[in-house]
C-alpha cells in the first residue's frame, strides 16, 4: 500500500486529503489494514487494543512511519502528524515522526495506547523532546529498510 506524505515533510493529514483520500477512506484503510475502528473522531476501544498489539502483526518501525500517520489522519481531530527524516547524533538518520494531539481526547486516547507498547516506549519515543500535547519518536531509517514496510515479521 502506498501512502501519501510518506518521506514527506508535509502534515500527514494534508498529504492524504491532497491525494483525494476523504475521511471516510481513511476510515476504511484504518480499519481494514490495522484494526483500528473509528467513529465520530474517536478510536472505539478494540481498536485501541489493536494499537497497543500491533507488535503482533506489524514491525513497530514500519507502524509508526506508516501506518500510525494514516490513523492519526482518519481520526481527523488531531493537530497534525508529521514524518521527516533527520540526522540525530546519537541514532544517525532518522524517521522524525511528531504528532500533536492538540489536546483531542481521542488522540490523547490513541498516544495512551501507542504508549503501551514496549518497544515503541524504549526504542523509539524521544520524551525529552515531548511535552504531553506533541509527542516525538526517532525510528532509525536501518530499521526501517531492514522490515519491509508494513509486512509482518
Amino acid at each position: 500500500m502506498a501512502y501519501p506524505g510518506e518521506n514527506s515533510d508535509k502534515d500527514i493529514i494534508h498529504s492524504y486529503r491532497e491525494a483525494g483520500l476523504g475521511k471516510a477512506d481513511l476510515e476504511r484503510d484504518a480499519l481494514q489494514n490495522f484494526g483500528v475502528e473509528i467513529v465520530n473522531a474517536y478510536p472505539t476501544d478494540a481498536g485501541l487494543v489493536a494499537v497497543s498489539q500491533i507488535f503482533q502483526r506489524f514491525s513497530e518501525a514500519a507502524w509508526l512511519v506508516n501506518g500510525f500517520p494514516l490513523i492519526v489522519a482518519a481520526i481527523g481531530m488531531c493537530q497534525g502528524c508529521f514524518v521527516k527524516e533527520h540526522r540525530d547524533d546519537r541514532r544517525g538518520l532518522v524517521k522524525k515522526v511528531v504528532f500533536a494531539t492538540g489536546g483531542w481526547s481521542g488522540c490523547e486516547r490513541l498516544i495512551e495506547a501507542v504508549l503501551q507498547n514496549p518497544k515503541i516506549k524504549a526504542q523509539y519515543y524521544i520524551p525529552e523532546l515531548s511535552n504531553g500535547v506533541v509527542y516525538t519518536f526517532f525510528v532509525p531509517v536501518k530499521e526501517l529498510e531492514a522490515a519491509t514496510a508494513l509486512r509482518p515479521e
